[in-house]
Protein backbone atom coordinates (compact mmCIF):
# COMPACT_ATOMS: atom_id res chain seq x y z
CA UNK A 1 0.00 0.00 0.00
CA UNK A 2 1.62 3.58 -1.22
CA UNK A 3 2.23 6.00 1.37
CA UNK A 4 -0.12 8.87 2.17
CA UNK A 5 2.08 11.56 1.54
CA UNK A 6 -0.70 13.78 2.80
CA UNK A 7 -0.38 12.24 6.30
CA UNK A 8 3.08 11.54 6.43
CA UNK A 9 3.73 15.63 5.87
CA UNK A 10 1.52 16.30 8.60
CA UNK A 11 3.26 14.34 10.81
CA UNK A 12 6.11 15.24 9.91
CA UNK A 13 5.63 18.75 10.38
CA UNK A 14 4.22 17.90 13.97
CA UNK A 15 7.53 16.43 15.15
CA UNK A 16 9.26 18.93 13.72
CA UNK A 17 7.05 21.77 16.13
CA UNK A 18 7.14 19.27 18.86
CA UNK A 19 11.27 18.93 18.25
CA UNK A 20 11.68 22.88 17.72
CA UNK A 21 9.36 23.51 21.24
CA UNK A 22 6.74 24.91 19.78
CA UNK A 23 4.64 22.53 21.81
CA UNK A 24 5.40 21.12 25.09
CA UNK A 25 9.32 19.78 25.44
CA UNK A 26 8.75 16.34 25.70
CA UNK A 27 12.42 15.82 25.53
CA UNK A 28 14.86 13.20 24.09
CA UNK A 29 12.40 9.96 25.82
CA UNK A 30 9.45 11.41 24.69
CA UNK A 31 10.56 12.88 21.14
CA UNK A 32 11.63 9.18 20.49
CA UNK A 33 8.39 7.71 21.31
CA UNK A 34 6.75 10.28 19.28
CA UNK A 35 8.34 9.36 15.91
CA UNK A 36 7.97 5.69 16.98
CA UNK A 37 4.16 5.91 17.64
CA UNK A 38 4.13 8.55 13.70
CA UNK A 39 5.94 5.95 12.16
CA UNK A 40 3.79 2.86 12.71
CA UNK A 41 0.42 5.16 12.16
CA UNK A 42 1.84 6.14 8.96
CA UNK A 43 3.09 2.97 7.86
CA UNK A 44 0.93 0.52 9.20
CA UNK A 45 3.79 -1.76 10.17
CA UNK A 46 4.21 -4.69 12.66
CA UNK A 47 6.65 -2.74 14.24
CA UNK A 48 9.28 0.02 14.79
CA UNK A 49 12.30 0.57 16.45
CA UNK A 50 15.46 2.73 16.93
CA UNK A 51 18.63 1.17 17.64
CA UNK A 52 22.49 2.50 18.50
CA UNK A 53 25.20 1.61 20.70
CA UNK A 54 24.84 2.47 24.15
CA UNK A 55 27.49 3.73 26.82
CA UNK A 56 28.11 -0.65 27.96
CA UNK A 57 28.43 -1.61 23.92
CA UNK A 58 25.51 -3.28 23.50
CA UNK A 59 23.10 -2.73 21.11
CA UNK A 60 19.82 -1.67 22.22
CA UNK A 61 16.89 -0.18 21.41
CA UNK A 62 16.15 3.15 22.31
CA UNK A 63 12.55 2.57 21.93
CA UNK A 64 9.97 -0.60 20.12
CA UNK A 65 6.46 -0.17 19.28
CA UNK A 66 6.36 -3.77 20.48
CA UNK A 67 8.62 -7.00 22.40
CA UNK A 68 8.89 -9.01 18.66
CA UNK A 69 11.17 -6.06 17.35
CA UNK A 70 13.42 -6.13 20.89
CA UNK A 71 13.82 -10.30 19.94
CA UNK A 72 15.27 -8.64 16.93
CA UNK A 73 17.84 -6.27 18.94
CA UNK A 74 18.39 -9.43 20.99
CA UNK A 75 19.33 -11.83 18.11
CA UNK A 76 21.47 -9.17 16.53
CA UNK A 77 23.32 -8.61 20.25
CA UNK A 78 23.88 -11.93 20.37
CA UNK A 79 24.94 -13.11 17.12
CA UNK A 80 26.91 -10.07 15.60
CA UNK A 81 25.02 -9.50 12.37
CA UNK A 82 21.90 -8.33 11.35
CA UNK A 83 20.33 -5.89 8.90
CA UNK A 84 19.82 -3.23 11.86
CA UNK A 85 23.55 -3.81 12.73
CA UNK A 86 24.43 -3.05 9.18
CA UNK A 87 22.74 -0.18 8.64
CA UNK A 88 24.28 1.05 11.89
CA UNK A 89 27.95 0.48 10.83
CA UNK A 90 27.57 0.58 7.12
CA UNK A 91 26.13 3.82 7.83
CA UNK A 92 23.33 3.19 4.70
CA UNK A 93 19.72 1.86 3.83
CA UNK A 94 19.77 -1.72 4.20
CA UNK A 95 16.82 -3.56 2.68
CA UNK A 96 15.23 -7.05 3.67
CA UNK A 97 12.42 -8.26 1.99
CA UNK A 98 12.54 -11.20 4.04
CA UNK A 99 14.69 -12.35 6.50
CA UNK A 100 14.27 -15.75 7.03
CA UNK A 101 16.07 -16.42 3.41
CA UNK A 102 17.98 -13.51 3.11
CA UNK A 103 21.38 -15.00 2.76
CA UNK A 104 22.99 -12.20 4.40
CA UNK A 105 20.96 -12.62 7.74
CA UNK A 106 19.79 -16.60 8.29
CA UNK A 107 20.96 -16.94 11.61
CA UNK A 108 19.53 -13.96 12.41
CA UNK A 109 16.48 -14.97 10.41
CA UNK A 110 16.01 -18.52 12.25
CA UNK A 111 15.99 -16.96 15.86
CA UNK A 112 13.29 -13.92 14.74
CA UNK A 113 11.15 -15.60 11.90
CA UNK A 114 9.19 -17.90 13.93
CA UNK A 115 8.64 -14.48 15.88
CA UNK A 116 6.61 -12.96 12.91
CA UNK A 117 9.87 -10.86 11.84
CA UNK A 118 10.29 -11.35 8.05
CA UNK A 119 11.08 -8.07 6.29
CA UNK A 120 13.42 -5.34 7.77
CA UNK A 121 14.17 -2.01 6.77
CA UNK A 122 17.06 0.18 8.45
CA UNK A 123 17.93 3.86 7.66
CA UNK A 124 20.63 5.49 9.53
CA UNK A 125 19.73 8.69 12.02
CA UNK A 126 22.55 11.15 12.10
CA UNK A 127 24.17 13.76 14.05
CA UNK A 128 25.66 16.27 12.71
CA UNK A 129 26.43 14.32 9.68
CA UNK A 130 27.74 11.42 12.03
CA UNK A 131 25.34 8.15 12.01
CA UNK A 132 24.69 7.24 15.40
CA UNK A 133 21.56 4.92 15.40
CA UNK A 134 18.79 3.47 12.91
CA UNK A 135 15.41 3.50 12.82
CA UNK A 136 14.29 0.28 11.98
CA UNK A 137 10.81 -0.99 10.85
CA UNK A 138 9.43 -4.31 10.13
CA UNK A 139 6.46 -6.47 8.79
CA UNK A 140 5.57 -9.70 10.07
CA UNK A 141 5.15 -11.01 5.68
CA UNK A 142 7.70 -11.08 3.04
CA UNK A 143 7.60 -7.57 1.29
CA UNK A 144 9.63 -5.48 -1.09
CA UNK A 145 10.20 -2.05 0.43
CA UNK A 146 9.66 0.22 -1.82
CA UNK A 147 11.19 3.31 -2.42
CA UNK A 148 8.63 5.37 -1.32
CA UNK A 149 8.43 3.73 2.07
CA UNK A 150 12.61 4.52 2.56
CA UNK A 151 11.76 7.84 1.58
CA UNK A 152 9.51 8.36 4.63
CA UNK A 153 11.38 6.74 6.99
CA UNK A 154 14.54 8.73 6.27
CA UNK A 155 12.47 11.61 6.60
CA UNK A 156 11.45 10.62 9.85
CA UNK A 157 14.97 9.59 10.80
CA UNK A 158 16.05 13.68 9.68
CA UNK A 159 13.43 14.44 12.66
CA UNK A 160 15.43 12.60 15.24
CA UNK A 161 18.55 13.37 13.66
CA UNK A 162 18.20 16.96 13.85
CA UNK A 163 16.22 17.06 17.71
CA UNK A 164 19.16 15.15 18.64
CA UNK A 165 21.67 17.63 17.42
CA UNK A 166 19.85 20.52 18.96
CA UNK A 167 19.65 18.76 22.45
CA UNK A 168 23.35 18.04 22.30
CA UNK A 169 24.28 21.55 21.65
CA UNK A 170 22.09 22.40 24.28
CA UNK A 171 23.72 19.79 26.93
CA UNK A 172 20.36 18.83 28.19
CA UNK A 173 21.76 16.45 30.76
CA UNK A 174 19.07 13.02 30.12
CA UNK A 175 20.71 9.68 30.09
CA UNK A 176 19.54 9.19 26.24
CA UNK A 177 21.24 12.66 25.38
CA UNK A 178 24.47 11.60 27.10
CA UNK A 179 24.63 8.07 25.32
CA UNK A 180 24.10 9.75 22.08
CA UNK A 181 26.43 12.54 22.67
CA UNK A 182 29.25 9.32 23.52
CA UNK A 183 28.41 7.80 20.68
CA UNK A 184 29.33 10.75 18.58
CA UNK A 185 32.40 11.42 20.02
CA UNK A 186 33.79 8.11 19.75
CA UNK A 187 32.32 7.54 16.19
CA UNK A 188 35.53 8.92 14.10
CA UNK A 189 37.95 6.95 16.46
CA UNK A 190 35.91 3.32 15.88
CA UNK A 191 35.52 4.20 12.53
CA UNK A 192 39.10 4.13 11.75
CA UNK A 193 39.56 1.37 13.93
CA UNK A 194 37.14 -0.52 11.83
CA UNK A 195 39.11 0.21 8.87
CA UNK A 196 42.54 -0.83 10.56
CA UNK A 197 40.96 -4.49 11.26
CA UNK A 198 39.31 -4.72 7.31
CA UNK A 199 42.66 -4.16 6.49
CA UNK A 200 44.90 -6.18 8.74
CA UNK A 201 42.84 -8.72 9.31
CA UNK A 202 40.40 -9.13 6.14
CA UNK A 203 37.50 -8.60 7.91
CA UNK A 204 33.96 -6.56 6.87
CA UNK A 205 33.09 -3.74 8.53
CA UNK A 206 30.20 -5.55 10.57
CA UNK A 207 32.72 -8.14 11.74
CA UNK A 208 35.37 -5.75 12.47
CA UNK A 209 33.02 -3.67 14.58
CA UNK A 210 31.75 -6.59 16.57
CA UNK A 211 35.24 -7.13 17.37
CA UNK A 212 35.71 -4.17 18.44
CA UNK A 213 32.45 -4.43 20.58
CA UNK A 214 33.21 -8.27 21.97
CA UNK A 215 36.44 -6.82 22.98
CA UNK A 216 35.14 -3.84 25.24
CA UNK A 217 32.81 -6.10 26.88
CA UNK A 218 35.29 -8.61 28.07
CA UNK A 219 37.92 -6.08 29.34
CA UNK A 220 35.07 -4.02 30.83
CA UNK A 221 35.90 -0.44 28.50
CA UNK A 222 34.11 1.35 26.01
CA UNK A 223 34.28 0.61 21.97
CA UNK A 224 35.68 3.65 21.70
CA UNK A 225 38.63 2.95 24.50
CA UNK A 226 39.46 -0.32 22.57
CA UNK A 227 39.17 1.52 18.95
CA UNK A 228 41.92 4.22 20.54
CA UNK A 229 44.21 0.75 21.81
CA UNK A 230 43.94 -0.81 18.26
CA UNK A 231 45.13 2.20 16.75
CA UNK A 232 47.63 2.58 19.01
CA UNK A 233 48.61 -0.89 18.95
CA UNK A 234 47.90 -1.83 22.83
CA UNK A 235 46.24 -5.48 20.98
CA UNK A 236 43.37 -5.52 23.04
CA UNK A 237 40.94 -6.77 20.43
CA UNK A 238 43.04 -10.11 19.72
CA UNK A 239 42.67 -11.06 23.64
CA UNK A 240 41.09 -14.02 24.67
CA UNK A 241 38.49 -16.18 22.08
CA UNK A 242 36.08 -14.83 19.73
CA UNK A 243 35.22 -16.68 16.80
CA UNK A 244 36.16 -19.25 14.56
CA UNK A 245 39.47 -17.84 12.84
CA UNK A 246 43.35 -16.31 13.17
CA UNK A 247 44.48 -15.29 16.60
CA UNK A 248 40.66 -15.66 18.11
CA UNK A 249 39.01 -13.05 15.14
CA UNK A 250 35.80 -14.05 13.10
CA UNK A 251 36.93 -15.09 9.35
CA UNK A 252 35.17 -12.85 7.30
CA UNK A 253 31.80 -13.79 5.84
CA UNK A 254 30.93 -14.17 2.51
CA UNK A 255 28.61 -11.07 2.02
CA UNK A 256 27.97 -8.81 -1.19
CA UNK A 257 28.18 -5.84 1.12
CA UNK A 258 32.23 -6.88 2.21
CA UNK A 259 34.64 -4.13 1.80
CA UNK A 260 31.38 -1.86 0.34
CA UNK A 261 31.94 1.90 1.51
CA UNK A 262 29.16 4.06 3.14
CA UNK A 263 27.43 6.13 0.51
CA UNK A 264 26.12 9.72 0.26
CA UNK A 265 22.72 10.44 1.76
CA UNK A 266 22.77 7.08 3.56
CA UNK A 267 21.40 5.38 0.10
CA UNK A 268 21.88 2.13 -0.99
CA UNK A 269 24.88 1.50 -3.84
Amino acid sequence: MPIDQAALAASIARLERAAGGAEDDPGADGLVDLVITAADAVFGLSGVGLMFVDEDEALRYVAASGETIRALETAQEQLGEGPCLDCLVLQRVVRSADITVDDRYRAVGALTGPLGVRAVLGVPVEVSGVPVGSLNVYRDRAHEWPDDEVDALLAFARVLGSAFTSLIRARRGDVLTAQLRHALDHRVTVERAIGFLMGTRSLDPVTAFDVLRRAARRSRRTVGDVAAGVLSGDGAHENGPHRDGPGGLRAPRPSPRHGIPPTPGGREP
